[in-house]
């Protein structure tokens, strides 16, 4: 039992050091990180406009937009030698549209101590953490579409492992002026079981998004989207976000976070079309001098 009050505290330590100025006082901290790099190049305020594979995290409501089966794989190497994949598939149908999706998180190399100081390590220890998705949505008329998310959930800190499911709701309506759309979205409700008698609460979440666009040319669009949201036992965060796109092949992206889950601070990054192709780049800056993350995702319409 000592051992492993040890490996939680050195692993809590390192999550905080992880997720550092986010706030919240929970585990399961991967959940709280953007899926695909298109939105996190906007700071990740993406609930109102997400409408890929990548809308099964961010909101379940925008599988229903997609009229085209499509695939999204995202890599990005985070804080600390830690790193995160996520893999997703939106199937469209006649009345309902399904997601699938994968998100992985894992690091190595954590250090095991006790309560005597050494000056090596009693050994190494790693981290895993998986979220397995079945998303569905529907359009209910033309300006409202409504989703859920199903999720299994499983993670290992060295050999103690604990599993749980959660569940995601959203919806997107249409305003119909200004082509304005809202969003509103609650996230991973509910429970794991206990890691060894330690409990892990999930990082439960609501969060509303407004989304628009428009043509200052005929070859140019301009998006944005703003999103704020709050976690049940923690802090409030505010995101915002633009896209410039030229003849819907080259994208220029900026955004702002503040008290988020990647930290306070300015996002950029680019994306490329070519047919049924897409590839996006994300660069996400760190407060506290933890340094710089990149994300990469390539999307495929079938």
């Amino acid at each position: 039992m000592r051992n492993f009050i040890n490996i939680s505290v050195a692993f809590l330590l390192f999550q905080t050091f992880l997720y550092a100025g986010d706030g919240a006082a929970t585990g399961m901290s991967f959940l709280k990180i953007g899926v695909d790099a298109a939105s996190s190049a906007m700071g990740g305020a993406a609930v109102a406009n997400a409408s890929d594979a990548s809308a099964a995290y961010w909101n379940p409501a925008g599988i229903a937009v997609s009229d085209r089966m499509n695939v999204i794989f995202s890599n990005q190497e985070w804080l600390a030698g830690s790193n995160n994949q996520f893999l997703g598939l939106n199937i469209p149908s006649d009345k309902l549209n399904f997601g699938l999706s994968v998100a992985l998180s894992g690091v190595g190399d954590i250090e095991r101590r006790d309560e005597r100081p050494t000056v090596e390590p009693l050994g190494y220890f790693s981290s895993n953490s998986l979220a397995m998705a079945f998303s569905a949505a529907t359009a209910v008329n033309g300006n409202l579409k409504i989703g859920a998310t199903a999720k299994f959930l499983y993670e290992k800190i060295h050999i103690y492992s604990a599993n749980g499911f959660a569940l995601d709701f959203g919806l997107i309506k249409n305003l119909n002026f200004f082509n304005l759309k809202s969003a509103l979205v609650l996230k991973d409700l509910g429970s794991m079981s206990t890691l060894s008698n330690e409990s892990t609460s999930l990082p439960t979440r609501i969060t509303g998004g407004l989304s628009s666009g428009f043509d200052p040319t005929t070859s140019l669009r301009f998006n944005w989207a703003f999103d704020i949201g709050k976690y049940l036992e923690s802090d409030s965060f505010v995101r915002l976000g633009g896209e410039l796109i030229h003849n819907d092949m080259l994208s220029l992206r900026g955004g702002y976070r503040r008290n988020s889950e990647n930290s306070s601070g300015i996002t950029a990054g680019i994306g490329i079309r070519l047919n049924r192709y897409s590839f996006d780049y994300a660069y996400l800056p760190f407060d506290f001098n933890l340094g710089d993350t990149h994300q990469i995702s390539f999307g495929i319409g079938i």
